[in-house]
């Protein structure tokens, strides 16, 4: 259960701007509201405002109607979904369940949803008993809906009893929860995995969108009982500068969000190019009359917080796969006198590994593409790798161990491409080369430029990468002929790694 919010529409800077009074129609309340979504972007604090000033009247107004109609009955009205959360924007579905011991007041309930259809609002419900509840629960969608529920009105008691029996770990194991966010993160992925989606991305379902936010904060509620960002920052789950990013990264996201409903005045979710520049502009950003600069530094900073959502969802993700499943780092098998390989992980010696060899940066990329049978590093080693990106400087750069590491990998049979993606994924492919730096996250404001340019220019060596490797020989014999002749083709990656910095 998502702990109880006591929003209050009397409180938040956005109480005394909407004229419409809380005794009036929400839909008229909510119409009102939506008016001032320009002011809601003008920093993170006005977009929680207004996000807190959306859920109270919707607060406010079931639970004046339930008090009319439903007060004398056993039942619970329960907020789930984003309504759960406390995170209600303008044209967000209302999603709730009215729980009950038994149905003997359903007659009472028809009645109450009745009148919320009334509203012409966007009404998702349910109405179950506690047994129910439990029953559709091994659906893990209903299971999530469940985990962060909040009571608005009604019995609290009887939500307490069902947030006690979902977290019932024989019943519901944590590992059967984990595993189906991660099955549903890895589908949203394939299905946004367009040309379409990356020119207008979704922000909620895409990659590094808010849904990867969500799943972070629903594996933290059903593992370790802490649904919020700030809880996980309390109980030591995330680094100072993990929670730091997620919030701006969050925040962000709320705010584009208001944004796109605001313009659409409906519930828009995709970035769409039309609304681009008008939220650029709201946002700020400025750039030649006619031009596309400010729209571009927009959806720069779109893109950077969406990477840096997916980077910390993969370490988290990975952090409770090894908790939840111990057994896949075994066996431990040495690599070399700085990393072992523990099942298909490689992990550092000790946590001093990259301060008392930088360079071992380089190295542990350069063995994921050697070895192919590792499918990724630690938990624990990708938190160091982040901690110790500083000592990446001028006298790393100039360092010639390091120089020959990292031709090494351009050189290395396979696993080329995978190293440069998961160095860019960690920021030391930037780190290392500077002039990288500037282009990651960064679109073209066309529809002929799908990805943003860094990916651009690693898919580049990857397709130049094509004619080396036997599976892709009768493809094209000529192309993998004349790369055979090729002496050095690390010389062609780098070309083309640097065919796009200006």
């Amino acid at each position: 259960m998502h702990p109880t919010a006591e929003h209050s529409a009397a409180e938040g800077r956005f109480a005394d701007q909407v004229t419409v009074p809380a005794d009036r129609p929400l839909a008229r309340q909510l119409e009102a509201l939506n008016q001032h979504w320009a002011e809601a972007l003008a920093d993170e604090g006005s977009a929680r405002d207004f996000i807190d000033e959306v859920t109270a009247r919707v607060d406010s107004a079931l639970r004046t109607l339930w008090q009319d109609q439903l007060a004398d009955t056993p039942c619970t009205l329960v907020a789930v979904g984003g309504y759960g959360r406390g995170e209600m924007f303008v044209h967000s579905d209302i999603d709730i369940m009215v729980l009950t011991p038994n149905h003997a007041h359903d007659d009472a309930v028809q009645a109450f949803l009745y009148t919320l259809w009334d509203t012409g609002l966007s009404i998702g419900y349910a109405v179950r008993s506690l047994e129910e509840c439990l029953e559709a629960a091994v659906d893990p969608t209903v299971y999530t809906s469940l985990i962060e529920s909040r009571p608005i009105a009604g019995n609290d008691e009887l939500l307490a009893e069902l947030d006690t029996a979902i977290r019932d770990d024989d019943r519901f194991e944590p590992a059967w929860f984990f595993a189906a966010k991660i099955d549903e993160q890895h589908a949203r992925y394939r299905s946004h995995d367009n040309v379409g989606t990356k020119i207008e991305p979704h922000i909620k379902e895409g990659p590094g969108g808010l849904r990867d936010l969500h799943t972070i904060r629903w594996l933290a509620n059903r593992i370790d009982g802490t649904p919020t960002l700030a809880g996980m920052h309390r109980a030591g789950m995330l680094r100072d500068d993990e929670f730091q990013s997620l919030a701006r990264a969050q925040s962000l996201l709320f705010r584009i969000r208001i944004g796109l409903h605001g313009l659409a005045d409906r519930s828009e979710e995709r970035l769409l190019l039309m609304h681009q520049k008008t939220l650029a502009g709201t946002f700020g950003y400025e750039g030649e009359q006619g031009g596309n600069l400010a729209v571009e530094r927009f959806m720069q900073h779109f893109f950077r917080a969406t990477i840096e959502v997916e980077r910390l969802n993969q370490l988290l993700i990975q952090r409770w796969r090894e908790r939840l499943h111990p057994e896949i780092l075994e066996p431990v098998e040495p690599l070399n006198p700085r990393f072992v390989m523990r099942g298909r992980l490689i992990e550092t010696r000790d946590a001093q590994v990259f301060m008392r060899s930088p360079t071992a940066i380089l190295e542990l990329f350069l063995l994921l593409a050697e070895h192919p049978e590792l499918e990724g590093m630690t938990a624990a080693t990708a938190r160091q790798l982040r901690a110790n990106l500083s000592v990446i400087d001028a006298g790393f750069r100039a360092n010639r161990q390091a120089k020959n590491l990292f031709l090494r990998l351009l050189r290395a049979d396979r696993g080329v491409y995978l190293a440069l993606r998961n160095m860019n994924l960690t920021r030391v492919l930037a780190a290392y080369i500077p002039a990288f730096a500037p282009i990651v996250g960064l679109m073209q404001f066309d529809l002929f430029h799908a990805y943003t340019v860094d990916t651009h220019t690693l898919l580049v060596i990857r397709n130049l990468r094509r004619p080396a490797l036997p599976e892709y020989r009768d493809e094209n014999p000529t192309a993998a002929d004349a790369f055979a002749r090729i002496a050095r083709p690390e010389v062609l990656y780098l070309a083309g790694l640097f065919h796009d910095i200006a």
